[in-house]
């Protein structure tokens, strides 16, 4: 993305307004959100005339029309607005490349005016996802932010040298800081993995150049320390079908299921990768044995995909391409393959989120509600955080208040007009703008 670009959706950011009516911290006061129509995040049909409670930064009960609300209650009347649990975008790289200054706290204050309040960054310049990720939790106007720490193996020159591999390792060799790895002997895995809990990574991302044992010792190092598992689909000498059987949590793009099954690898992070990706395609139907036998290891195994639709473009000469994408994404999740959305390029002046959702919906074949569970409850689970993603007592107060039904059309997840991140209200004072390619909600 251009300069001049980034410079004009800053400008396009100051201006969409937003005000925070709870300060950056939620006290301990109960807050009834009355006359709800709730949408719970797990699927379930919208429940009518609901009461959302909230203490603090958690819900603390969802009650039926007619129970009653504790005395010391402040009542907002929602007059059958929709609520959803507050979206997670779980797939982002936050800093990858250098921007103006405010920039990147620009989108993610209109990621999270938005509907966004969690993202899952897989990989960048680890020091500065650091800091962002501490100021969001000492009151900035972001959604929560989970990152990784990315390695990749000897057979990879991912981010070893260009403006990006210089941008990520600052003054230091390029994978040798945290946030990007690369690992060239088994013996450092243990200093790599320990690094990733010592900087306070949620996860260990496999990106690429890794062979089977090498990924193997990655996830068993990391299951001891407690971090979550992440990859790319294809590891380049580890094919999709290798990777699953070793269990890691999720694992992203799916044009990368192609190389299932397949008898020669070549690295995916070089030139001309559409034109053997496409090759794996055509010898690798999605309606075949060998995405049936992986499905069903990934079904098996616990391992969620991350499809990413909204990257695979929109070009007249890419129509087979997504196509074959979309149709794999829907093979997985008819054959219960649990999918998470993410976008990888969270926004500008408003979330992309909100267009891969509706690509899930039209291009995958997934109903609105089933979508929004992509987004919500299924990510948090494939993410290890039990206390998101859906509305339920115990769970963090992220909640998205709309003013259409998007179990009806996808399109209404952008009548957001209110934003609670652990119970923090903040209202819109203008429509969301619309993200490149997504339909806009109908009229009201």
């Amino acid at each position: 993305m251009s300069l001049r670009t980034l410079l004009a959706l800053a400008l396009t950011i100051t201006l969409c307004g937003c005000s925070a009516e709870s300060g950056p911290h939620a006290s301990d006061d109960v807050k009834a959100l009355v006359d709800v129509n709730l949408i719970d995040g797990t699927g379930g049909p919208v429940r009518e005339g609901v009461t959302i409670l909230i203490r603090g930064d958690r819900i603390e009960g969802v009650l039926d029309p007619g129970q009653p609300l504790p005395d010391t209650a402040e009542q907002l009347d929602l007059g059958g607005r929709y609520v959803m649990p507050g979206l997670i975008d779980a797939h982002v790289h936050l800093k990858t490349q250098p921007r103006p200054d405010g920039m990147i706290e620009a989108v993610l204050e209109a990621a999270l005016m938005g509907g966004v309040t969690t993202v899952r960054d897989m990989g960048g310049a680890g020091g500065a996802l650091v800091e962002l990720a501490r100021a969001e939790r000492t009151g900035a106007p972001s959604p929560r932010i989970l990152y990784s720490q990315l390695v990749t193996g000897s057979g990879s020159r991912f981010w070893l040298e260009g403006p990006a591999a210089e941008y990520v390792a600052g003054s230091a060799s390029p994978g040798t800081t945290f946030g990007f790895r690369q690992v060239l002997d088994a013996d450092q895995i243990d200093e790599i993995v320990e690094q990733a809990v010592e900087q306070g990574a949620a996860g260990l991302k496999l990106h690429s150049g890794l062979e089977p044992e090498m990924t193997a010792r990655l996830i068993a190092a990391a299951r001891r320390r407690g971090l979550e598992v992440w990859g790319h689909a294809n590891l380049d000498q580890t094919r999709p079908d290798q990777l699953v059987a070793l269990g890691p949590d999720i694992i992203s793009h799916a044009d990368m299921l192609a190389y299932a099954g397949q008898t020669q690898i070549t690295a995916p992070v070089l030139g001309g990768y559409i034109e053997r990706t496409t090759a794996a395609m055509n010898r690798t139907p999605v309606d075949g044995p060998v995405l049936a036998a992986l499905f069903e290891a990934m079904r098996t195994n616990g391992v969620s995909l991350d499809p990413t639709l909204m990257v695979m473009g929109d070009s007249e000469d890419g129509r087979a391409y997504r196509a074959w994408v979309a149709s794999a994404t829907r093979r997985a999740h008819e054959s219960g393959v649990r999918i998470v959305a993410g976008t990888d390029a969270l926004g500008g002046s408003s979330p992309n989120l909100h267009r891969e959702l509706q690509l899930l919906v039209e291009r995958a074949g997934m109903t609105p509600l089933e979508a929004i569970r992509a987004a919500t409850f299924d990510s948090a689970a494939a993410l290890g955080r039990d206390d998101l993603g859906m509305v339920a007592p115990g769970r963090r107060a992220d909640l998205v208040v709309l003013s259409a039904d998007p179990s009806l059309d996808i399109a209404n997840t952008l009548t957001v007009q209110a934003v609670i991140k652990d119970g923090v209200v903040r209202r819109r004072q203008s429509p969301v703008p619309i993200p490149p390619g997504a339909r806009p909600p109908a009229a009201p």
